[in-house]
């Protein structure tokens, strides 16, 4: 009885300490229906609280509707890299000093570059389709006019690019819709205000319930976890069965023959309309892509997806060949010109460290860091030399 009173006053006093210490809320809306994009940043400020994470943050959207680094510069010296990205880029689970964009304005500031802006025009659910219809009201409608367009791409926007949903493939509506019509892009479909609560692009994250210490330990042990694979098959032992809820974006977008051949052809089309609308305004579009952490983390995640899709051939598919996504966008850049870097083999480098939020899927702050530093070089091979 002494060691199980013992037991509960120290649980009681860590959930007591978290109550006082933690900092639960978070802004629960900061999109709109639009009738051009299906949905919109609303500028403002706002509280964020990750799943990750202890304590909660300011974020700010700006007047553009971008996640602000810092008030947009009115001087025409200033040269802009813009980019373009989903939730990836527009990190909501990590604080503004910490996101790869403001890490790269400050390593653009230390090579020299102090008339390099960086705007971050990542919105969480977008794909190519909506960050092109993005960047041409940034260009034309809100006169920004960068030198260098840098495209985030991620393996579950050619779901998105087909209108998919990433689980189950049903139609998302309120994305707006592009076909092909004699290879030439065509709007097939105008954004509808149609949520669908399955689609996890406007869907809130959804409040942690039960006490914050199982919360915060479980988050700790899951990230640590992914990085020793061994551990997995020791959970199975003692009777734990860890498995993945649906069949991630990454497969159902990658290893269907029929979602592969018409997205990676409407892909490729965007890019090409991505590249031609930089190009009418002076600017240069490069791309490079985010792996997805079941790439990332095979020797985790494949015995993961073989326990919950167990016969499913996408995932034998998948396990033979984890790098077909960006075998695939690799070959569209170099048909189309467009200058390509993969963070793949830089993450797979890196693989022994924590990149990804377990569960949610998006980088940790370490993530983010690699990606600044990889993406440094990139930038300054395409970019305009400096001003003065």
């Amino acid at each position: 009885m002494m060691v199980a009173l013992t037991i509960v006053l120290c649980a009681a006093t860590l959930e007591f300490g978290l109550a006082m210490f933690m900092s639960p809320e978070q802004s629960a809306n900061w999109t709109a229906f639009d009738a051009e994009r299906g949905w919109a940043l609303i500028p403002g400020q706002y509280t964020v609280k990750p799943m990750n994470g202890v304590r909660s943050f300011p974020l700010s959207i700006n007047e553009l509707g971008l996640r602000a680094h810092r008030p947009i510069e009115a001087t025409r010296i200033r040269r802009r890299l813009l980019v373009l990205g989903d939730s990836f880029t527009f990190a909501r689970e990590v604080r503004t000093e910490g996101i790869f964009t403001q890490q790269l304005q400050d390593l653009l500031v230390e090579r020299g570059r102090r008339d390099v802006e960086v705007l971050n025009a990542g919105v969480p659910g977008y794909g190519t389709a909506q960050q092109l219809v993005l960047m041409q009201e940034l260009l034309t409608k809100r006169r920004v006019m960068p030198e260098l367009v840098l495209l985030v791409f991620f393996t579950n926007d050619i779901l998105d690019n087909l209108c998919l949903s990433y689980g189950n493939l049903a139609p998302q509506p309120t994305r707006p819709c592009f076909g092909l019509q004699n290879d030439s892009l065509v709007l097939e479909h105008h954004p509808q205000k149609e949520f669908n609560p399955a689609d996890d692009t406007l869907v809130a994250a959804p409040a942690a319930r039960g006490l914050r210490s199982i919360a915060i330990g479980r988050a700790l042990a899951e990230e640590w976890i992914q990085t020793h694979p061994t551990l997995i098959r020791l959970l199975g032992y003692i009777g734990i069965d860890a498995t993945v809820p649906r069949l991630p974006g990454l497969l159902n977008g990658w290893y269907r023959d029929d979602v592969v051949t018409s997205g990676t052809k409407l892909t490729g089309a965007l890019l090409r309309e991505l590249q031609r609308n930089a190009a009418e305004k002076g600017s240069s579009l490069i791309v490079t892509m985010v792996p997805s952490p079941f790439q990332v983390y095979p020797a985790t995640y494949i015995p993961l997806l073989e326990r919950s899709f167990s016969g499913n051939p996408m995932v034998s598919a998948f396990a033979s060949d984890r790098l077909r996504p960006q075998r695939i966008v690799a070959q569209i850049c170099r048909e189309a010109n467009i200058p390509f870097l993969d963070l793949m083999p830089i993450f797979d480098r890196n693989s022994n460290s924590s990149l990804f939020i377990p569960r949610d899927g998006h980088l940790t702050e370490s993530g983010h860091t690699l990606m600044g530093q990889s993406l440094v070089e990139f930038v300054l091979e395409y970019l305009p030399a400096g001003v003065g």
